[in-house]
This record gives C-alpha cells, sequence and structure tokens, in this order.
C-alpha cells in the first residue's frame, strides 16, 4: 500500500466512526424525549391516583358513619374491608 492508500483508509475509518457516532448520538436523544413523556406521563398517573385514594378514603369513612349509625349494608361492608385488611382512619380528613 502506498501513502495514498493508508490515507484513504484512514480517512473512511474515521468517517465510518464518525457516522457511527452520530447515530448514536440520535438514538441517545430520541430514548431521552421518550423517557421524558415517561415520566410526565407518569407525573400525571400519580395525580390521578391520589385524587381516587382521596375520594375513596372518603367513602370508606362515610361508610364507616353509616354503620356506626346503625345501617345493616354499611356494616357489612365495613366488616368485608376489615376482613380484606382494609384499615379505615375516621379521624383522617381528606388528605
Amino acid at each position: 500500500m502506498n501513502l495514498f492508500d493508508r490515507r484513504i483508509a484512514l480517512l473512511l475509518t474515521q468517517l465510518a466512526f464518525a457516522v457511527l457516532l452520530v447515530n448514536e448520538l440520535v438514538q441517545l436523544s430520541s430514548a431521552n424525549d421518550k423517557l421524558s413523556a415517561m415520566i410526565a406521563q407518569q407525573g400525571n398517573n400519580d395525580a390521578v391516583v391520589a385524587r381516587i385514594n382521596t375520594q375513596l378514603d372518603g367513602l370508606a369513612r362515610g361508610t364507616q358513619q353509616l354503620a356506626q349509625h346503625g345501617n345493616p349494608q354499611a356494616a357489612k361492608i365495613v366488616a368485608q374491608l376489615a376482613q380484606n385488611g382494609v384499615r379505615i382512619d375516621a379521624k383522617a380528613n381528606g388528605r
């Protein structure tokens, strides 16, 4: 191989390496965008879950109050919840 052929081979190797790096950079950028979107979606889901938990806590406390005032259906529900390991905190005032 002469000097000119070696330079071309080196240049082609450097070009291939540069293309590889650019490709990796594009893929990392795409993955970062997807991850950011997932994190944002998870934040939205967390807010929905918190709202649903607050609503369920209110329903459970209301059902417990009905049971304490003699409602037999509410008493059955409270008993079933207790049997399933659900503890109702009557003193909590909606988180």
